[in-house]
């Protein structure tokens, strides 16, 4: 899967959203864009349009849209600029930028800066995070994701894993930073905080497959998480404070890899 980048000032602190610059989405018969998350494009074109990529895509149900900011007035948006005017929402300017087309320009907030991809991702950090509780399984994970070294802890499944048919030798550091990243926040929004849900995915894929037998290996991942059609949810008695203390660990303690 290609790596996660960021996009960020390096003098202020004025960011885009990190990711890969944009994302595919595929349109809803009432034409609502859907975002495709990555690596299940196929999964959710198929579960909306009923359509294989190929015929999706030959109906024009399916686009790929931009990470966008206005250089006027620094308003943030996504665009699909094969269908849509280069154009700002908030203030009607044409002066915009894809994310790509920024990198190593000026800084369009600051003026002085330089905007670089793989900057490091500047998160907002609750103040009382050191008092919040964070289980030892995270810390596991997020070690494992720096290291490729698996604690005790996640040695059952790493091992569990293996077992899975058509699983690939890197798919157990794919699940490990699907989590990382559900944790820490949303990149395709302008939410702060984690999506509710990390999926859909569907059962068919072997590193789907073998994410279930990951948590059902680990007994303090299974005591987090539920599995419900097709997407990992907390579980409902996990509390808000644990859930920040989850959320705020990750952020501190985990970066993404990024591209050279």
């Amino acid at each position: 899967m290609p790596m996660i980048e960021s996009f960020a000032c390096d003098l202020c602190d004025f960011q885009l959203p990190t990711g890969w610059g944009g994302y595919v989405y595929v349109t809803t018969d009432a034409g609502k864009r859907v975002v495709c998350p990555h690596p299940g494009e196929f999964e959710t074109i198929q579960r909306i349009t009923g359509l294989g990529y190929s015929e999706a895509d030959a109906a024009g149900r399916v686009g790929f849209n931009d990470h966008c900011v206005c250089v006027e007035c620094l308003k943030q948006f996504d665009l699909d600029l094969k269908r849509d005017a280069r154009a700002c929402p908030a203030c009607s300017g044409s002066n915009v930028n894809r994310t790509r087309e920024l990198v190593d320009q000026p800084c369009p907030s600051c003026k002085k800066g330089t905007i670089r991809r793989g900057s490091p991702i500047r998160w907002k950090l609750d103040p009382d995070r050191n008092v919040l509780p964070v289980p030892a399984i995270v810390k596991d994970i997020a070690l494992f994701a720096e290291t490729r070294v698996p604690s005790a802890a996640l040695q059952p499944a790493y091992d569990a894993i293996q077992t899975v048919e058509g699983i690939r030798r890197n798919d157990f550091f794919v699940i490990c930073i699907h989590l990382l990243g559900w944790w820490q926040g949303d990149y395709f929004s302008d939410d702060t905080d984690p999506k509710p849900s990390l999926g859909p995915y569907d059962l068919k894929w072997p590193w789907v497959q073998g994410f279930r037998r990951v948590v059902e290996c680990i007994p303090e991942l299974h005591r987090l998480l539920r599995w419900h059609n097709g997407s990992w949810y907390f579980r409902d008695e996990i509390s808000a404070d644990e859930k920040r203390g989850i959320k705020n660990y990750a952020r501190e303690h985990y970066r993404p890899p990024v591209m050279s």
